[in-house]
């Protein structure tokens, strides 16, 4: 399979089990930045139900389309110990957190300023845990309208507002007193399922 995937924020369980479906993979590296979209957000799941995280985004581009690889993370407020401390306080009991929190919080401490090498570090870190292997990952130089007929167009597949499908079922830190919640983020399934989630993606 070949597929054309939009740059996300520890995108969803969905993206990723596609992802892993694919012999060869591209980035969409020249859209226009897209405000509310996982580019810049991710979900996870605490004990209250399904917490948004949100990177800022710099408004450098007043009133005009932003290309994807010139935007760049707003750095004024100190969003990375917010965004840390919630991801702690949701999952610090599942199984698998210890393994994995310390490398994450490095990646996500950093100071980058471009939003796209920032996502492309934390896809990196998911891809390497959760054992998503293709035979190449690239970046597109022009954008096409319409894709070579071997090749699928998953840029639009993947939206917080659209319907949440569950392809994927799994533990749950908080499944003894929440329903299960399709679709978040891909942090989510590795601190719950940890190196099994790879097996997972063979059988999903």
């Amino acid at each position: 399979m070949k597929a054309l995937f939009s740059i996300a924020f520890l995108p969803p369980v969905d993206y990723l089990l596609a992802l892993s479906r694919c012999e060869v993979a591209a980035l969409e590296a020249c859209e226009h930045y897209q405000k509310q979209s996982y580019r810049n957000r991710c979900e996870i799941v605490t004990s209250q139900g399904i917490q948004t995280l949100t990177l800022p985004i710099r408004h450098t581009h007043t009133g005009q389309p932003i290309p994807i690889r010139e935007a760049e993370i707003e750095y004024r407020t100190p969003w990375q110990g917010k965004l840390l401390r919630a991801i702690r306080s949701a999952y610090a009991t599942a199984p698998y957190f210890i393994h994995y929190y310390d490398e994450l919080a490095a990646l996500v401490s950093i100071r980058e300023p471009s939003l796209w090498a920032y996502n492309l570090q934390l896809l990196d870190f998911l891809m390497r845990h959760l054992h998503i292997e293709l035979s190449s990952l690239v970046e597109t130089t022009s954008y096409e309208t319409s894709l070579a007929p071997e090749w699928e167009d998953l840029r639009t597949s993947f939206h917080p507002k659209q319907s949440r499908t569950e392809q994927l079922r799994y533990y749950q830190v908080f499944a003894d007193r929440l329903p299960f919640f399709p679709n978040v983020s891909g942090l989510d399934l590795l601190f719950n399922e940890g190196a099994l989630a790879g097996q997972m993606f063979s059988r999903g």
